[in-house]
């Protein structure tokens, strides 16, 4: 399916309005996208309606957009039926709303509808997209031959002129097991362009929209930064304002038999964002569990931090041994109390006198 609308025009120059999408505040659209459900919507000129209704009470772009963004999560699940069964049609926004069910491409074609009548410059852009059924290569494999098919999502002008790259389709939830599973997920609408492309290829190059504008070949989109599978990243990393591109080492294995350190090493999303503000609360405290030079003693090395970056060097044989795997926990509770807070020298003074419960960052294999 070829993109949709005309090519989009270079972006006016940026204004001091800007701000870090990542740890802006989008209560007030995100409340608004909530009150509007499809049952309550008018069977007439409902493409009307919604922009009204969504769009209207902000002046900023990007709010607008957001809110369109929030009320496809509240309102469309992903058609698994359709999807798994092989029989995929072409639907108009309105049988999509009304439905409330959609595939990648309905999702784009409604955020577009919608964001066009509420006057927001918008475009689908077609491509790749790395999500249900993607799997990394494995270290040594060569790409496939180029094929950026498969998936849709939009790219929206948004305050200071800015074309944003945004996917409401995923920013729903996501496929598993053959069923969809109801998440909101706001980094589709706040990492930016950069990063998004990472994991979205274009047929057009064009609309890659990276602030360099540097255009990344297939080959590099699909090896991605690392060579063979990344390390695990979960969910709860990115609930605590943590980068899941910037975690070091990027590979999900570790040889531990290279006689050197090895640094883990990650930052929070943006400077501005901080846990108190934009997470669950106080700082959480992290550390890696390694198994010791015989893989027989356990222990937990607390991370330092500086106010934006998160490290810490262990020895390769420290680590354990191969087939055992290094996790990054996040320190949940600690004496059957809330452990946000919990700072290193705390901890050291604890350490073995007290229960604690963990929560699980990020993980590695040892080999």
């Amino acid at each position: 399916m070829a993109s949709r609308g005309a090519a989009a025009s270079p972006a006016p120059a940026a204004s001091s309005q800007d701000s870090c999408l990542v740890c802006r505040d989008f209560t007030g659209p995100d409340n608004v996208a909530a009150l509007y459900p499809v049952a309550r919507l008018p069977r007439q000129d409902v493409i009307g309606y919604l922009a009204h209704m969504l769009c209207d009470p902000f002046p900023s772009p990007t709010d607008k957009a957001r809110a369109i963004f929030t009320w496809c999560h509240h309102n469309i699940a992903y058609d698994v039926e359709s999807f798994f069964g092989n029989c995929v049609r072409n639907i108009t926004p309105e049988e999509g709303i009304f439905a409330g069910k959609a595939v990648c491409a309905g999702y784009a074609g409604v955020y577009e509808a919608i964001a066009r009548r509420a006057g927001l410059e918008c475009i689908m852009v077609t491509g790749h997209g790395k999500g249900y059924g993607f799997t990394p290569l494995k270290p040594g494999e060569r790409p496939p031959p180029p094929d950026p098919t498969g998936h849709a999502w939009n790219a929206v002008r948004i305050d200071g002129g800015k074309w944003k790259v945004i996917d409401a389709c995923w920013g729903a939830g996501n496929v598993g097991d053959k069923r969809f599973n109801k998440a909101f997920k706001p980094d589709e609408f706040v990492l930016s362009n950069e990063h998004i492309g990472k994991r979205h290829f274009p047929d057009n190059p064009a609309h890659f929209f990276r602030e360099d504008g540097r255009i990344p070949s297939w080959e590099e989109y699909i090896i991605g930064d690392t060579d063979g599978e990344p390390a695990t990243i979960y969910e709860s990393a990115k609930q605590e304002g943590l980068n899941e591109y910037g975690f070091s080492p990027r590979a999900r294995r570790i040889p531990v038999y290279s006689r050197g350190i090895v640094q883990f090493r990650f930052s929070k999303l943006c400077e501005h964002w901080t846990p108190e503000r934009n997470g669950k609360g106080k700082q959480m405290l992290f550390a890696l569990k390694i198994h010791g030079v015989d893989g027989r003693k356990e222990d937990m090395v607390t991370l330092d931090y500086d106010r934006f970056w998160y490290s810490a060097d262990v020895p390769a044989r420290d680590l354990g041994c191969p087939g055992q795997t290094i996790t990054l926990y996040g320190f949940d509770t600690i004496d059957n109390r809330d452990a946000r807070g919990l700072t290193k020298e705390e901890w050291l003074r604890k350490k073995g006198k007290v229960a604690y419960s963990l929560q699980g960052i990020a993980q590695w294999e040892l080999v």
